[in-house]
């Protein structure tokens, strides 16, 4: 259990004040309550109590300052995908992203966050919280950012009449948004520029509940008259796809062999380009 949480906890039971909170504390960090650490600390993999938490459990806890900030983590930036083509508004950017919950009543940091912000960015609430600064300008909202390189050559191919195959479930349709914007724009400047056999394979769990970009995604369906990309997690994603690819050249006549080949060339080519997240 080599885990901040557990570090921390080895070195401040005798900060606790309450002799149940330092006992419960000190079986939560020894080996005999690793699988009770592992159910109320930790659910699958990630962690369900921060610190915030961790004081409102032990309320006596009251550590000295440099070993609570020793033990704070490092904030990470956040990356999510552009949702919209520049090409079409270079002054607006758009990113889509779920709003993380956890048992602990908690929400994502980053994402809960942007939700609030969200949330009292209405026009009643704009007028109910308005504040002035000495200047006379009105308090705005800022979200810092910055780009990060294109690596994976996420990107449209050169050649706009190639067919696209794109494949996402979930917030991860993002980029596709902004490709499917950028294709229509192409297309209204040169119709003969732009393939017009794109494929969109997009998964979510209730279509009623959480079909994101439905209309957006109708709109392109019904104005539109291969590379084959795919975004998603990690956590078993990629390798599906590919099998689930090299199940279905198999189906269409291809070896086991030569579908594999296949789309080992279309990766060496970037044919088959993945934009994957742990």
């Amino acid at each position: 259990m080599s885990d901040q949480r557990i570090t921390f906890a080895l070195k401040v039971p005798s900060q606790l004040h309450n002799e149940a909170e330092r006992n419960t504390l000190e079986y939560l960090s020894s080996q005999e309550g690793r699988n009770e650490y592992w159910g109320y600390v930790v659910y699958d993999e990630k962690p369900m109590l921060v610190m915030t938490d961790f004081f409102k459990v032990f309320k006596s806890c009251k550590p000295p300052v440099e070993v609570l900030l020793s033990h704070l983590p490092r904030l990470l930036p956040r990356p999510y995908s552009i949702v919209n083509s520049g090409l079409k508004d270079s002054n607006v950017l758009k990113i889509c992203f779920s709003v993380i919950s956890f048992k602990s009543l908690r929400k994502g940091l980053t994402t809960g966050w942007l939700e609030k912000m969200i949330l009292n960015s209405d026009l009643t609430n704009k007028f109910n919280n308005l504040v002035l600064d000495p200047n006379g300008a009105t308090e705005v909202n800022k979200v810092p950012i910055y780009l990060r390189k294109n690596t994976a050559q996420f990107s449209l191919p050169e050649n706009k009449k190639n067919p696209l195959v794109l494949i996402a479930v979930g917030t991860a349709v993002a980029p596709f948004i902004g490709f499917l914007e950028e294709l229509e724009m192409y297309k209204t400047s040169d119709p003969s520029s732009v393939t017009d056999d794109v494929w969109l394979f997009f998964g979510c769990r209730d279509p009623n509940l959480d079909h994101i970009y439905k209309k957006e995604l109708t709109g392109f369906l019904e104005r539109a008259g291969a590379s084959i990309y795919v975004c998603g997690d990690l956590n078993g994603f990629k390798n599906s796809i590919k099998v689930t690819l090299q199940t279905c050249l198999v189906n269409d006549g291809k070896t086991e062999d030569e579908a594999q080949s296949l789309i080992c060339g279309m990766e060496k080519d970037r044919r088959f380009v993945f934009d994957i997240w742990a």
